[in-house]
């Protein structure tokens, strides 16, 4: 392996040095980091507390060891399906933007949408803190680094939590073959819009501390300017994450100064941890490497993995991996596909992004077919809603495609396009699909079946569409019959109807006895009413819609029968910005319930 930069060249031997500093320091960080996370103050941390007997397993490593396995199975040219079917099998985290994205892609909503659809962690850590196994499988090319993080970035983030993957993907990649902080940092913010709030974070936070080296000044002004209510929001921690390689004079100074910051402590000391090893995998004292050992301990969340007992055997596993991802990578220069290596980055690889708003990955291959709509996967009983279906030939030779649609009963789609056509090598197609679902709402989710034949060959595949929930809202003009999306009732054109202040009622029916957990959360106040008794009340709190971790006196856990039952709420919400929501989960995992009805007025006698 070598740099076709200028850069001083990577041999073999250096480069397992550096993957295995990178496995080690991200052990190591986390394991520091670990049992302070979610502290809000400053820590005085100079060593582990407690010392550990071993490694502390952290989500940080085990998605990681998962994506490796899954880039094993598939090869090369691993795709963000490749990897959402991976989280499927083994991943079972119900929390934030993980719980989130599991529950989109059990429903078949696929990335990017899994990571974008009623997703309120999308700007969180979860994704940055995977970063590092793409830089280790595509060392010293930070373009093909960041392709790579962006498939696994989007199947459970948008926004800041995919700038912040690519960002740390990009640096960790030149890493391997640049030791100039400051290049790294600026190779970093090339990867990422200069307008995110993850980019202004990192700039200002090198510019404060240029102008103050003192990390406890910096980091107030970090907070003062980025800081938020949820700890694991990705800005303030990727600015702790650089503060402390700034400030720290060595591994052991550095990682505690970014975990001494509070919030994320196990992602920024985890992260910092690993980028260290990269650039110096002799810098690690024995001190920090002898309490945690040597193994891999994967989370219970993560099941049914094969993975490397030890970290020396994912260091070897990774190497083999970038091996394979090296010689696909050759290939593909040597048809004129993309360059062969070397630094440096398109200037608008950020733009990716931008161009997948509301889209859904179908299939990659032989075909790849996305489905792009018009307002993501939500309908409206009665209103149509468009989505284009594109089809892009990325073979080397012709194919015949046709698009055949079933809509669910009761539903019709009208298709604009040709009904089949030869597609030439690299020659993209779009059909438009108009849906008119029915405009009686039968169940929460129904899904429009396609069958894409290529070359004679049927894909099955499905849209999957999802029913806003039907609210009656009070308003100066009286009440008003409001379809909203799922658990969303202000902050999402809610405000436009009822200004700051929210007054709702509703029938919900469940589909079996269960112990639900409900959450009212809001920037404000708020009050619920379940089956005409009070169960929530409170007159001031952060927007926490998460199930595992809501604001104090937002929640309720109620026996329900299956069947119906009323809901009244009113929420005193924040004029400028309200936020509110609605959230019903199992109270036995936090697991989010989807197979519900939310209407505003039924008929008991209907059945309905």
């Amino acid at each position: 392996m070598s740099s076709r930069d200028g850069f001083q060249s990577l041999d073999r031997c250096m480069y397992r040095k550096r993957v295995h500093g990178c496995w080690l320091g991200k052990a190591i960080g986390g394991t520091l980091g670990q049992p302070h996370e979610g502290h809000f103050g400053e820590l005085d941390l100079s060593f582990y507390d407690p010392v550990p007997e071993g490694v502390i397993p952290n989500d940080d490593l085990d998605l990681q060891v998962m994506a490796l396995e899954t880039v094993r199975r598939h090869g090369p040219d691993v795709t963000r399906l490749d990897l959402a079917a991976a989280w499927l099998e083994h991943v079972d985290f119900p929390c934030d933007e993980y719980g989130s994205a599991l529950a989109n892609l059990r429903r078949g909503i696929l990335p990017s949408l899994s990571g974008a659809h009623a997703n309120y962690c999308g700007d969180c850590m979860g994704s940055p803190i995977r970063s590092e196994v793409w830089a280790a499988l595509a060392p010293g090319d930070p373009e093909l680094a960041c392709a790579l993080a962006y498939e696994d970035a989007v199947i459970d983030h948008d926004g800041e939590g995919v700038w912040g993957e690519l960002f740390l993907a990009a640096i960790e990649s030149a890493a391997f073959v640049v030791q100039d902080r400051d290049r790294l940092i600026e190779l970093g913010l090339s990867a990422i819009p200069p307008d995110c709030r993850v980019a202004r974070a990192v700039r200002l936070t090198v510019d404060w501390y240029a102008s103050d080296p003192n990390w406890h000044v910096v980091r107030r002004r970090i907070l003062k300017q980025f800081g938020h209510h949820n700890f694991t929001d990705a800005p303030q921690n990727l600015a702790f994450i650089v503060l402390g390689w700034l400030a720290g004079r060595d591994f052991g100074d550095a990682i505690c100064t970014a975990v001494n910051c509070g919030q994320d402590t196990d992602c920024t000391g985890a992260t910092l941890g690993a980028l260290l090893g990269i650039l110096s995998p002799d810098g690690i004292p024995e001190r920090w490497r002898r309490p945690i050992g040597r193994e891999i301990v994967l989370s219970p969340g993560v099941k049914n993995l094969d993975h490397p007992a030890t970290i020396s055997q994912l260091a070897e596993l990774t190497d083999r991996l970038a091996e394979e991802m090296l010689k696909a990578r050759s290939v593909r220069a040597r048809l004129g596909e993309r360059p062969a290596g070397g630094l440096g980055l398109p200037p608008k690889i950020h733009a990716l992004g931008r161009e997948e708003a509301n889209s859904m990955l179908l299939a990659a291959r032989p075909v790849r077919l996305t489905a792009i709509y018009s307002q993501g996967p939500l309908y409206t009983p009665g209103e149509p809603v468009n989505v284009l279906i594109r089809a892009e030939n990325r073979t080397s030779s012709s194919v015949a495609f046709r698009l055949d649609v079933k809509p669910p009963p009761g539903w019709s789609v009208s298709v604009s396009g040709p009904p089949q056509q030869e597609l030439t090598p690299q020659e993209a197609t779009g059909t438009t699909l108009e849906i008119s679902p029915s405009d009686s709402l039968r169940q929460y989710e129904e899904r429009v079946a396609l069958c894409a034949w290529i070359d004679g060959c049927c894909h099955r595949l499905s849209l999957p569409m999802i029913s806003r929930w039907q609210w009656l809202i009070e308003t100066p003009e009286g009440p008003q019959t409001v379809w909203l999306p799922e658990r969303v009732l202000a902050g999402h054109g809610a405000e436009q109807v009822i200004g700051g202040e929210l007054k709702a009622r509703a029938r919900v029916r469940l589909s079996r006895r269960q112990v639900v957990r409900i959450v009212l959360a809001s920037n404000g106040g708020g009050r619920l009413s379940l089956d005409d008794q009070e169960v929530i009340r409170y007159d001031r709190a952060d927007f926490m819609p998460m199930t595992h971790r809501a604001a104090a006196g937002t929640s309720h856990d109620a026996d329900l029968d299956a069947g119906w039952h009323s809901i009244d709420l009113a929420l005193d919400l924040e004029a400028d910005a309200p936020q509110g929501a609605l959230l019903f989960a199992d109270a036995a995992n936090c697991l989010l319930i989807h197979d519900i009805l939310v209407r505003a007025e039924i008929s008991e006698e209907s059945g309905q």
